[in-house]
């Protein structure tokens, strides 16, 4: 399936790019980016299912002469929505940004992913506020809640995960000769952890195991 791309028949043909330039330049870039997130909303007439939120830095987008800050974006994707964009003013951060990316969207009913960056108490009461569901990554940046899961999955994984209520999922993959084997397992006892750290409405930890085979042997476990 192909799409043709092509530009409107403007009665004095297509404005220059530099008059484009002109145009957007004098554009509110907030306003502007909330009436796109809800045109393109108006368009799809699909319920957000899961987003993704990611951020990254621009590369080259550096500028030594005058110390200018690289260029940060913090994105949120939507796989059967949109597509949009937030830039992180200078000297600022993702765990600002990403609020109010979130103000923009209408993602009710959706779950929202973000990566170890986001996973902040804040975040996460602002996406219950938009009747969101979270999932978070857990690393360093909240140490002694990554130390608790650590120990406590541990424990759990090596009886077995008896007298805790769980679920458990497996892929198998198989390309270019290796065979990759994901072991999802979801832990649904998690009142320890919301008593002792105090995270908003935390419902489960996910623990992701992997193992990977190249060539003959026995599959990864």
């Amino acid at each position: 399936m192909s799409t043709r791309v092509g530009f409107r028949p403007f009665r004095d043909g297509t404005p220059a790019h530099d008059h484009l330039g002109d145009i957007f330049e004098t554009l509110d870039a907030e306003k502007f980016q909330r009436c796109f997130v809800a045109w393109v909303a108006a368009l799809t007439g699909a319920p957000a299912d899961v987003i993704a939120i990611d951020g990254k830095t621009l590369r080259r987008s550096y500028q030594k002469k005058g110390g200018k800050a690289p260029i940060h974006m913090v994105s949120a994707f939507a796989a059967r929505q949109r597509l949009v964009q937030i830039k992180v003013a200078e000297k600022s951060n993702e765990i600002v940004a990403i609020p109010k990316l979130l103000d923009m969207l209408a993602i009710e009913g959706a779950i929202v992913t973000i990566d170890a960056m986001g996973c902040q108490r804040d975040i996460a009461a602002t996406i219950l506020d938009k009747k969101t569901d979270y999932v978070l990554a857990l690393k360093g940046n909240q140490g002694t809640l990554r130390e608790g899961v650590e120990i406590f999955a541990a424990e759990q994984n090596a009886t077995g995960f008896k007298g805790t209520t769980v679920s458990r999922y497996e892929t198998v993959d198989g390309d270019h000769g290796r065979i990759k084997r994901r072991t999802y397992t979801v832990i649904h006892n998690v009142a320890w952890l919301r008593q002792r750290h105090d995270w908003p409405v935390l419902c489960g930890v996910v623990m992701v195991e992997s193992g990977r085979k190249i060539g003959a042997g026995p599959c990864p476990s």
